[in-house]
């Protein structure tokens, strides 16, 4: 289960989304008012994957764009990674559509221009379908763990371009959950000792996945 209240909350929300008998609700039954309620709109995601090297942002909260420093609506997520780790990156999410299952991600923030500025995520991703044509839809609600140092320079021009991913973690909504997931990619990064020692199963890795293009590198 997420560990935030608020991923709890929207795992259990997702459940309720589902008609009787489906695995995967429809897009259509999303509402963003029922988040504006629970104030975690600026936390949301929605992401339509058209194929391996096709995912539309549909939606992405306010906070994520002031994070991550460039505004992702309506862009092919891929291109925010780097060539090499793209594919890899569409076989992490299209599993979750595919299987179904709720996968939930925590990870390290990072930023180059200041390294001993990171912030600990929990990510929940549901899979969803697109009523009109069938595709896999994610959406997602990323938010920081613990204190975030990050807020004290939410004005800045320091933003995340390292994702180093600490676990998954899978909810069975019906059809079980895959042994473990596809496999890793070496660290880039460091690990926090408390967390090793807390979660010795967990394999950190730079995923999804990987550097991150950094916002002067991204095309209009």
């Amino acid at each position: 289960m997420p560990q935030k209240p608020s991923n709890r909350w929207l795992l259990e929300h997702w459940l309720s989304l589902r008609p009787d008998g489906a695995l995967v609700p429809p897009k259509s039954a999303f509402r963003p008012e029922a988040f504006v309620e629970r104030r975690l709109l600026p936390y949301i995601s929605v992401i339509e994957l058209v194929d391996d090297s096709l995912a539309i942002v549909r939606l992405a909260g306010t906070a994520l764009r002031e994070r991550y420093g460039w505004e992702t609506t309506g862009r092919n997520f891929y291109e925010l990674y780097d060539p090499q780790v793209r594919a890899r990156t569409a076989a992490v999410l299209r599993q979750v559509f595919d299987f179904p299952y709720v996968q939930v991600t925590e990870m390290n923030q990072h930023r180059s221009d200041a390294p001993d500025l990171v912030t600990r995520v929990e990510t929940l991703t549901c899979p969803m379908r697109n009523d009109s044509n069938g595709r896999p839809i994610l959406l997602s609600c990323e938010t920081a763990l613990y204190d975030d140092p990050w807020l004290d320079v939410r004005a800045s021009e320091v933003k995340v371009d390292r994702l180093e991913v600490l676990s998954r973690r899978f909810v069975d909504v019906g059809a079980g959950v895959p042994e473990a997931a596809p496999p890793p990619r070496p660290n880039r990064g460091p690990t926090p000792k408390a967390h090793a020692e807390a979660h010795p199963e967990a394999s950190p890795e730079a995923v999804p996945d990987g550097p991150m293009h950094r916002r002067s590198q991204q095309a209009d």
